[in-house]
């Protein structure tokens, strides 16, 4: 089958747009709101009917023209020849097919020829730079897509998504999100009942994965970020906030001179050791210890903004 072209793709388009133009004039007439949404609805429907193409397609060939497919389309001979050298390998049955078939194969490398030199002379950098980088990626292999290359341990190939996550608390590396391709490690906190999602810890988050976002990580095991609850009543394990000077304005500083020396002095009030200070809002604590907000709950702060 002859791979889709450009010029097919052309067809395609101005018969959807003529589709779409002749069902839409009609769309108009009616100020249903009902009929208005089933006429558009058919009509794109009708436009995808006609325009869309139906069965298996091979992959776009920019290099194809008519002169290929009619040279593919009068090869039989060369299936002919191809059939019989099966049947009986003859030296002169094996000529034939290789005559039939270096036709074939000269033209297909004459048109590929002529297209790149074609494309080669239409590059200007003044006009359509983007046309010209698009290429050069291409032939760069920039934008090429490769499947993961199966992982090798202990002299075992690992090709099995069953192998690559196994246990509860083993190290992994993951995919924290499908569109991106950057791997982090993590370690495996629940194995779910289909024993085919996994939750990873990484970072003091938790990530839900398919088997086929896992890769087993060799080495030593990331230290695994604890989620376990801290009980708010308990504040020992809460660290002591360290007091700070108030800081002032130099207005406030000279209001606050002016009142002392109108008031009659007085002997300064001695503060209770019992007397509970207020809390500050900010103090300086460890990246790793847990500590309570002014809403009353205790966080702990990601590790990953301590790195």
């Amino acid at each position: 089958m002859a791979p889709m072209q450009t010029q097919t793709l052309d067809l395609m388009a101005s018969a959807c747009q003529e589709t779409r133009d002749l069902h839409l004039s009609n769309i108009g007439k009616s100020k249903d709101v009902q009929t208005l949404n089933q006429n558009i609805t058919e009509a794109i429907l009708r436009a995808a009917q006609v325009s869309i193409p139906k069965g298996c397609h091979s992959k776009y060939k920019p290099f194809w023209n008519d002169k290929i497919q009619e040279s593919i389309e009068a090869s039989n001979a060369r299936e002919d020849a191809r059939k019989r050298l099966e049947n009986d390998p003859t030296p002169e049955n094996k000529t034939a097919y290789n005559r039939t078939s270096a036709q074939v194969k000269r033209t297909v490398k004459t048109a590929k020829q002529h297209k790149w030199a074609n494309s080669c002379a239409e590059l200007d950098l003044s006009k359509g730079g983007t046309k010209a980088w698009t290429l050069l990626n291409n032939l760069s292999g920039q934008n090429r897509r490769t499947n993961p290359k199966p992982m090798i341990s202990d002299g075992e190939t690992i090709t099995e998504h069953q192998k690559k996550a196994e246990p509860t608390g083993q190290a992994v590396y993951f995919l924290p999100f499908t569109n991106d391709n950057t791997w982090k490690r993590g370690v495996i906190a629940t194995r779910h009942e289909n024993d085919r999602s996994y939750d990873i810890d990484c970072s003091g988050k938790t990530f839900t994965r398919n088997r086929r976002h896992i890769n087993p990580a060799f080495g030593e095991p990331p230290k695994a970020c604890s989620n376990e609850a801290i009980s708010i009543d308990d504040e020992s394990t809460l660290p002591a906030p360290t007091q700070q000077e108030p800081r002032h304005h130099q207005s406030d500083l000279r209001k606050s001179s002016k009142s002392q020396a109108e008031l009659p002095s007085s002997p300064p009030k001695e503060v209770s050791p019992n007397l509970a200070l207020p809390t500050p809002s900010h103090y300086t604590q460890n990246a790793n210890t847990p500590y309570k907000t002014r809403s009353g709950r205790v966080v702990r702060k990601p590790n990953k903004y301590t790195e």
